[in-house]
């Protein structure tokens, strides 16, 4: 007996796109490929008089698992998704760590029966979720990795991008 006799295959593509993090999964169930795409939202990016509405206090549940009720806030649930909301979870937060939460909507639905899709296909849909989130909220701040801040654009510098102080300074190194 093989040791993944049990185990499905995951195909994860991840991205980042006007500095939101996101990640598109497809894989097999009952024969046939499913999709799913997820934002990262860092809740210190945020304007500080929304955070509340992205960081959710847990719901009763007499289920095995903590419950949000993350389609009641329109922030989140009225973005550009396919077909409606589907996922909120915290995923850092705890312990002192920065606060991020994992939002998504899956290609599950009835209506999605017989349709293919392409990593292109939700890439593109899932960007146009992230331009949703940028029409309801444009004060959106981007985390620069080199210093930690969080900053209004980053720059491209090779493959990479930093905010214009870190370029400043790298500049300044190098001279």
């Amino acid at each position: 007996m093989s040791l993944t006799q049990d185990m499905e295959e995951k195909t994860v593509w991840a991205g980042k796109y006007k500095g939101i993090s996101f990640e598109i999964q497809r894989f097999t169930r009952f024969d046939k490929a499913c999709w799913t795409f997820y934002l990262f939202i860092l809740i210190d990016s945020l304007p500080e008089d929304i955070r509340e509405r992205f960081w959710l206090d847990p719901k009763e549940s007499n289920l095995s698992f903590i419950h949000y009720d993350y389609y009641s806030e329109p922030l989140m649930s009225n973005l550009d998704w396919h077909s409606g909301m589907t996922r909120y979870s915290k995923v850092t937060g705890f312990d002192g760590e920065k606060q991020c939460v994992k939002i998504g909507c899956d290609y599950q639905h009835i209506w999605d029966e017989g349709r293919e899709y392409t990593e292109e296909f939700v890439a593109a849909e899932a960007k146009a979720c992230i331009d949703s989130l940028y029409e309801r909220i444009p004060s959106i701040k981007i985390w620069c990795s080199r210093c930690g801040k969080y900053v209004d654009a980053l720059i491209q510098y090779g493959k990479g991008e930093m905010c214009a102080a870190c370029l400043k300074k790298r500049e300044e190194e190098k001279s």
